[in-house]
């Protein structure tokens, strides 16, 4: 976004008095969307051998780069490539300025973060209210400690402190959802074998990139995808202001009695203007979703509401969210999943009380589970977790949610080896033994880790090299937990620590004595709460 203040802060570190002391010599050059590289470069060594009039223009390409490489093998230079908009010209440039040899060092400063991710990138974030405040305050009321301009700031901190602030979070999908339906997502300019939900993510990342919309979670299962964006208050109020010329936008609300819902559905599509629907079902039996096999996104399906038929007819779907209370449900999904649903990037699936793993086909079944992302388990599993040893070097999991699995042995050697699981929970009764270890290089990604409602676990042991990325866990209500473990000393990338309903291991973390505080003196929050 133009005017964040990229160039600022990059001209407050080229003019640093430290930064003069350091470099030898100098350039800075502004490249935006019209770019010519030869006369970019004749502007860098023009200003590095300090000679503003010298011509270059005379130079032959190959005595030109040779100039440029001279210079920088003989003086330590920076160079500032300022607002450059395409990957190309990057391309163009760097050949000319990255020479092996050198101590140049080049900053780029950029709107567009497919640019920003070409070296190490520092985001320059909106200012916060307070912060924003202080600084119209001093564009606009330079005067502001004369008497008569009091008023003036009064009537202005309402109006300025109002433009800074920012909305809520944005859930990703319904914004690409909410395109599609409207019509604005085409397969003009695209592959016919790209979806529309790929194709409104892509312009979801190219508004991120121009910093239109600010993106507040990545989501990996679909590829760096957006899981949620943030959009700011000023740039709401303009798509407000342009909203409000629209009269219609294609909301309509359907009541459905019974009967069959594919004939239902195509017969409200008759109306021309509905895009958005609200479908309030008044029947009680299960709803079946025969005939919609072009659906793309298919959320909140639900085993004891919904009934699929041949959901492997399904070839169109690439998302779906569901739950499960019966082995037979189980059993379609996770066969889609395996066969027609490989393009499927975001396997959602909640499997609760009415499915059962106990026999061998069970088993069978269950294995398949880790072909999915995001898994939740509401279901007794006990000593068939063991059997999954050699599931799990290729599962896809990266979010496992376990509760009241009852298992009896050690699970985390186990779970330690799911080579792309972030998210971990383990809860309620999950784990029904005294003892967990975490060896060395287990849960090579893991991020975030919760172990709550676990009434016997009394030891936890966490070698050196395990959880090398784990950033945030949550500890609950594991009466009989006698300490921190001591490797947790050497999670160094541990930055929140929640404790709740242990008071005592509470206090033994406690910076004012605590016997367990040196294991966790290195983490930024640490929050105890009864």
């Amino acid at each position: 976004m133009g005017g964040a203040g990229k160039t600022a802060i990059v001209r407050k570190v080229y003019n640093h008095h430290r930064t003069k002391n350091f470099f030898e010599s100098f350039a800075w050059v502004c490249v935006s969307q019209e770019c010519q590289i030869r006369s970019i470069l004749e502007d860098v060594l023009k200003q590095l051998k300090k000679s503003p009039h010298q011509n270059s223009s005379n130079l032959t390409d190959t005595e030109l780069l040779g100039q440029l490489r001279d210079i920088q093998r003989a003086k330590k230079c920076m160079v500032v490539i300022d607002d450059i908009w395409k990957t190309e010209h990057w391309d163009g440039l760097n050949h000319a300025l990255n020479f092996e040899g050198t101590k140049t060092k080049i900053l780029l400063t950029t709107r567009k973060q497919n640019i920003a991710n070409i070296g190490f990138a520092i985001k320059t974030d909106l200012l916060n209210d307070n912060d924003g405040w202080e600084l119209l305050k001093r564009k606009a009321l330079p005067h502001r400690n004369i008497q008569d301009f009091r008023f003036e700031e009064t009537l202005l901190e309402k109006i300025g402190k109002e433009m800074y602030k920012e909305d809520e979070d944005i859930d990703a999908i319904d914004i690409c959802l909410m395109w599609i339906a409207q019509g604005m997502i085409l397969h003009e300019n695209h592959s016919d074998k790209d979806n529309l939900m790929d194709i409104a993510q892509d312009y979801l990342s190219e508004l991120a990139s121009r910093s239109v919309v600010e993106i507040i979670r990545d989501d990996p299962i679909r590829g760096q995808r957006t899981r949620s964006c943030k959009l700011h208050k000023v740039m709401r109020q303009l798509c407000l202001s342009v909203a409000k010329e629209k009269e219609d936008f294609g909301l309509r609300n359907l009541v459905y009695e019974g009967g069959t819902f594919s004939s239902f559905w195509h017969n409200s599509l008759t109306c021309a203007k509905m895009r958005h629907s609200i479908v309030n079902l008044k029947k009680s039996n299960r709803l079946s979703l025969e005939g919609l096999e072009q659906l793309e996104t298919l959320i909140g399906f639900n085993s004891f509401v919904h009934q699929l038929e041949s959901p492997a007819q399904m070839t169109n779907l690439r998302h779906f969210e569901g739950t499960v209370h019966d082995n037979q449900s189980l059993s379609n999904i996770i066969h889609a999943f395996c066969t027609s649903w490989k393009d499927c990037r975001c396997g959602g699936l909640k499997i609760k009380q009415g499915c059962h793993i106990s026999s061998e086909e069970d088993l069978m079944i269950f294995k398949k589970l880790f072909n999915l992302h995001n898994l939740y388990i509401f279901v007794r599993i006990e000593k068939l977790f063991k059997e999954l040893e050699n599931q799990v070097y290729t599962s896809n999991l990266m979010c496992l949610f376990l509760s009241e699995s009852e298992i009896i042995e050690d699970p985390m050697e186990t779970l330690g080896k799911l080579p792309l699981l972030l998210d971990l929970l383990i809860t309620d009764r999950c784990f029904l033994g005294e003892k967990i270890t975490c060896y060395a290089s287990l849960f090579p990604r893991l991020k975030n880790l919760g172990i709550n409602d676990l009434p016997n676990l009394r030891e936890w042991k966490v070698e050196k090299g395990a959880m090398p990325l784990v950033s945030k866990m949550g500890i609950h209500h594991c009466p009989r937990l006698e300490m921190v473990p001591d490797g947790f000393k050497f999670l160094d990338a541990l930055t929140d620590l929640h404790l709740c309903g242990m008071p005592e291991l509470g206090e033994r973390i406690s910076e004012e004595g605590g016997e367990d505080f040196h294991k966790v003196r290195h983490v930024r929050s640490i929050v105890v709460r009864d």
